[in-house]
């Protein structure tokens, strides 16, 4: 018998990602790059989770979409802490969904918050928030994961 498949897709990959344990636990490997087929995130999402504030982070492989742990306030680039070297861009108007940038490596990912929408589907809501993907790169930023 062989191994299950394993769920691809955005809404099977949140639910993937509440199996791989507490986000930030433990060191996080960077750059990060996906724990089943090596690839770099393509897109970042905040889930519900007990005891986190806010929700906790799951990065989102820009190859297979499995989704996996990783901790709020790094760059899943290079691993830079500092908050101050980390912004974060967010449009009124769509307040799910966000890019968080990084001023030591000049990359970032954007984020969908499932605490704000749990019903949000977060490769559908990637491509309806393009305009923030254009305001990062106004900024000078190149995304995580883009080819």
């Amino acid at each position: 018998m062989g191994e299950p498949s394993r769920p691809t897709g955005p809404h099977d990959a949140r639910d993937d990602a509440r199996d791989d344990g507490p986000a930030g636990a433990g060191a996080a490997p960077v750059p990060a790059r996906c724990p089943g087929c090596g690839a770099p995130p393509g897109l970042s999402v905040l889930v519900e989770e007990p005891e986190t504030h806010g929700g906790a982070r799951r990065l989102i492989c820009a190859q297979c979409e499995r989704a996996w742990p990783f901790p709020r306030i790094v760059c899943p680039a290079c691993g830079a802490e500092e908050t101050e070297r980390l912004p974060r861009f967010q449009a009124e108007e769509i307040p799910g969904a966000r890019i968080e940038a990084c001023d030591a490596c000049g990359t970032y990912l954007k984020t969908i918050d499932l605490t704000r929408d749990a019903r949000a589907v977060p490769a559908v809501d990637d491509l309806a928030t393009c305009s923030l993907d254009l305001a990062a790169r106004e900024r000078g930023y190149r995304r995580i994961g883009a080819g």
